[in-house]
């Protein structure tokens, strides 16, 4: 019953959150967290979506070149990785990689982590 109580205070802040303007920092976290959520559950079809709203979002916020664009970018590159869209994952991929390497330099851990992902899922298309 505990556990229920949670979930209905949780979902009640969800609903409100999402009642501020998409640009609203909560609305954005919502639906960041919604995205990750999803994810973890294995619920791509639903994550998808979700992150592509994320990336939608991050863009109008920072614009295109941002940091946090490259991190939803990167993420929905995951997810189509894990429903073994590779072709669809590599573009993103590329796209995170230019932006990390803009912003955070070649020897950053999160570019170097993200090169890695993308050679993953390109052995994986050439195979």
């Amino acid at each position: 019953m505990v556990a229920w109580s949670r979930l209905k205070h949780y979902i009640s802040d969800m609903n409100m959150f999402l009642q501020f303007p998409e640009t609203h920092p909560a609305h954005v976290d919502i639906i960041n967290k919604l995205a990750l959520l999803y994810g973890e559950q294995e619920r791509l079809d639903a994550a998808e979506p979700m992150q592509k709203k994320l990336i939608e979002l991050k863009e109008k916020e920072n614009g295109p070149d941002h940091v946090s664009v490259a991190e939803a970018v990167n993420n929905l590159a995951v997810i189509y990785c894990l429903k073994h869209s590779y072709d669809c994952a590599l573009p993103l991929y590329d796209r995170a990689l230019k932006i990390y390497k803009e912003n955070l330099g070649l020897n950053h851990p999160t570019f170097l982590i993200t090169v890695k992902n993308r050679q993953l899922a390109m052995d994986l298309v050439q195979s």
